[in-house]
């Protein structure tokens, strides 16, 4: 289990981390040779490739097509990457077979750009729709950054899709970069390490040195500070759960590879695009609490993306005009449960509530979800477009529901080595 978990991680890390501290001058290019591809084996399937508005698309479209179309938004690729790929819907086989076409953008960036992915994709069915008859249903479905593309179109084009399915995704604009940069702050703190930002030596210098003070082998041998790392991470993460204490012993290390980022968007914001001024840090302790919040370094944007905002990102307004369902996994720490709490926090507070459904799968890893979890997944959204029956969620903001010891059960479909089961 921790194998597959780290090696999910060192792809989305390296991407994560070229995307937002590496500026990257040169634009990237698209390798039209890479765009043509085959019908999914044993089936009879139309295929399209092409390029449009300086990205790439492809779409496929079975034999017997059921006239509803997906639109799938790939996930992160770093900004490092030179070239602009298709990325194909995991589940693509499936799909055709049941009779739904498809169709995938490139985007035109690489690296933290969700608002390319949304202009692509809407920009693709629509060149879709000009070409075939007019799909009776639009899905769009993402994993990861695509999944935050799925959750920002569904506020910015809730009339061109009829629904949503974000899997394992930040889901609110800056706040997964927020919050890596606050644990690192914040061990920093608790370690007695004279924190800046950026700190681009942190690897080499200030990560070995903050790694000693929280404990002999963090997170399994740990001093008070490293004690106090834990509870405010759990914290920050979501709050205590059934998985908590396995998820800090797979993450607690690995999110120090982000320690070193500058909150640049690999050169697609203006400087700094994280803020940590109003995250609270909790300890057990008032006044230890009191002491961390008034101590440890908080980070601002520039004046100038507070004024005008983010071309690469935009604003969470929890405005989703069409229904969307979220599913996340419990002990992923990558992109934990408070990102799913605060996407749900956006939306009540936009009163669309009953337009949002989250669920939750029993797993520690990022983006680890099996095929029949995510199969059940789109089968839901479909019936709840289809026959407007709303699918069941979890209470994601509900302390107690996630601390009690099954939550995370009712929509696992299988149980993890290591973990406890359902």
């Amino acid at each position: 289990m921790l194998r597959i978990i780290f090696g999910a991680f060192a792809l989305l890390c390296h991407s994560l981390v070229a995307a937002t501290q590496n500026p990257d001058s040169e634009r990237w290019v698209l390798d039209e040779d890479n765009l043509p591809f085959d019908s999914a084996p044993g089936l009879e399937t139309e295929t399209g490739w092409g390029t449009l508005d300086g990205a790439g698309y492809r779409w496929e479209i079975p034999e017997h097509w059921n006239g509803d179309l997906v639109i799938y938004a790939r996930p992160l690729r770093s900004s490092r990457q030179p070239t602009l790929e298709v990325i194909n819907p995991p589940g693509r086989e499936d799909l055709l077979d049941r009779g739904f076409a498809w169709a995938a953008s490139s985007f035109d960036y690489n690296g933290y750009h969700v608002q390319s992915g949304v202009d692509h994709s809407h920009r693709l069915l629509q060149h879709f729709i000009g070409m075939h008859p007019v799909p009776g249903r639009v899905y769009l479905v993402g994993h990861d950054l695509g999944g935050q593309v799925a959750a920002a179109s569904a506020e910015q084009h809730p009339d061109s899709y009829d629904g949503v399915l974000a899997l394992c995704a930040p889901l609110v604009d800056t706040a997964l970069l927020d919050y890596l940069m606050a644990y690192t702050l914040a061990a920093k703190a608790l370690a007695g390490i004279d924190a800046r930002f950026p700190d681009p030596e942190f690897q080499e210098r200030t990560r070995p040195d903050t790694l000693a003070a929280l404990g002999p082998d963090y997170p399994s041998m740990v001093h008070p500070a490293g004690e106090e790392l834990i509870y405010l991470h759990t914290r920050l993460a979501g709050g205590p759960h059934v998985l908590s204490d396995a998820a800090i012993e797979a993450w607690a290390t690995l999110l120090f590879d982000f320690g070193h980022m500058d909150g640049s968007l690999g050169g697609l914001a203006p400087g700094n695009v994280i803020d940590t001024r109003e995250i609270l840090y909790r300890l057990p302790d008032p006044e230890r609490a009191a002491w961390l919040n008034g101590q440890v370094l908080r980070l601002e944007p520039e004046p100038q993306i507070q004024r005008g905002g983010l071309e690469a990102i935009p604003p969470t307004t929890g405005e989703i005009g069409i229904p969307v369902l979220t599913v996340a996994a419990l002990g992923d720490l990558y992109v934990p449960l408070s990102m799913q709490q605060l996407f749900a926090e956006r939306v009540a507070d936009a009163g669309r509530a009953q337009l949002l459904v989250q669920w939750v799968i029993r797993d520690l890893g990022h983006c680890t979800l099996t095929t029949e979890e995510e199969a059940q997944a789109f089968d839901a959204l479909v019936t709840w477009v289809e026959d407007g029956r709303r699918p069941r969620g979890d209470r994601v903001r509900d302390p107690d529901a996630v601390a009690a010891k099954d939550f995370g059960c009712r929509h696992t479909r299988t149980d993890r080595p290591g973990l406890p089961a359902c």
